[in-house]
């Protein structure tokens, strides 16, 4: 009696020794650093275009776009255009609206540089009138 015991505690510890003891490897099939130099030289300047955005914010929290790129805007047709890397930082907030220009002026374009961002702020009686105004160059590849 006590041998079939001490045999079913002795397989009961070897399973579970076994279940919880397995070690797989496994290895990645990328490397862990890669690099793109790419200077200038190897760019062609496509052109540059300007975006704005011009809004207005009350009570500090409720803000109403009143034009995107000059034209009079309608959230029911409204278009944004989300830029990767770097460039989603410096086209944040309502300019997103408006960057849409610059892929519509250069559709061929690789790269879009941001030069500036300029904001202007009219301060009213609980609010402000805001009008944002950023320039883009575009870039490609050369042939």
């Amino acid at each position: 009696m006590m041998t079939r015991i001490n045999t079913f505690i002795i397989l009961i510890v070897m399973t579970f020794i076994t279940s919880c003891g397995s070690i797989t490897k496994s290895s990645v099939f990328r490397p862990d650093d890669v690099r793109l130099n790419v200077g200038m030289e190897d760019l062609e300047y496509l052109g540059e275009t300007e975006i704005s955005v011009s809004y207005s914010t009350y009570l500090g929290f409720i803000s109403v776009i009143d034009k995107v790129n000059g034209e009079d805007y309608s959230y029911m047709e409204s278009k944004t255009t989300t830029f990767d890397s770097y460039m989603s930082g410096l086209l944040n907030g309502k300019l997103k609206k408006a960057a849409y220009k610059a892929l519509e002026d250069f559709p061929e374009a690789t790269y879009f540089i941001p030069v500036y961002r300029k904001t202007e702020a009219d301060r009213l009686f609980l609010g402000r009138e805001v009008n944002q105004v950023a320039k883009i160059r575009a870039y490609k590849f050369k042939d």
